[in-house]
């Protein structure tokens, strides 16, 4: 489970469940346990990486248990700076790897829940946007804003201004949001089938 996610479920208050990762994760707050989790083919998360590498695109891949990227730039330069202010128990983990095809073939189990693209170019980030719009089985965040976030230097705010989209497995929000509503009935049918007498 992302330490992050745990992390994000004690800062707002989440006190039974959290949805992650574009629908790919389920964190049971009060069991302290991933009660759903699914993970992105490694084949299309290679043909995802190749893409942004051809097209000289910033990228980064979200596992269960870190934030894999070549540099740290964009959304993992503003995780950088907030890791700066916290203990070291609650800062989100970035691995920075030189080749991450490489990584992915060398890792044979490892676990991708999604992809992060980001660009600070409108016209770059929408041709990249369709060429990964022709990839069957995945799911793009459709997000037509820039993002904006602030990072602090010295008595400053730097801003950090790019376009981003998250990729994952198709269609695993609405499963996410079956499995707690499903989840809820059984338990309430369980407390009503128990206290009848």
């Amino acid at each position: 489970m992302p330490l992050s996610v745990k992390n994000i479920a004690k800062e707002i208050g989440a006190d039974k469940y959290i949805i992650s990762g574009n629908g790919t994760l389920i964190y049971d707050v009060q069991n302290e346990k991933n009660i759903y989790e699914v993970f992105m083919e490694k084949e299309k998360v290679l043909q995802i990486v190749k893409i942004c590498e051809e097209n000289s695109i910033y990228y980064n891949l979200y596992t269960e248990n870190s934030v894999i990227t070549k540099n740290l730039n964009y959304n993992t330069l503003y995780y950088d700076s907030e890791n700066s202010k916290k203990p070291e128990q609650k800062r989100t983990n970035i691995e920075i790897v030189e080749n991450i095809q490489s990584y992915i073939q060398q890792m044979p189990n490892i676990k991708v829940l999604k992809i992060t693209i980001c660009d600070n170019d409108k016209i770059i980030f929408s041709r990249i946007m369709k060429k990964l719009k022709k990839i069957s089985k995945i799911n793009i965040l459709e997000v037509e804003h820039m993002s904006r976030k602030y990072i602090r230097s010295g008595s400053q705010s730097i801003p950090i201004e790019y376009f981003y989209t998250e990729i994952s497995r198709r269609k695993h929000k609405q499963m996410a949001s079956n499995k707690i509503f499903n989840k809820k009935i059984r338990n309430k049918t369980r407390r009503s089938y128990g206290n009848r007498r």
